[in-house]
């Protein structure tokens, strides 16, 4: 995800699935099993990634 704006980037959690806005794109993901019990617990957008954190 280069050149985008930390400021622009938005992160929604509804059940098992994830949602990634950035302005007017959205993005759906369904997540792992594994993820689908937790909650994020944080994010951090750096040099182009997106690194999310669950508990």
């Amino acid at each position: 995800m280069p050149f985008v704006d930390k400021k622009e980037l938005k992160l929604l959690q509804k059940g098992d699935e994830i949602t990634i806005s950035i302005k007017n794109e959205k993005r759906s993901f369904i997540l792992p099993v594994k993820l689908q019990s937790k909650e994020i617990t944080g994010a951090k957008y750096s040099d182009g990634k997106l690194n999310i954190h669950f508990a």
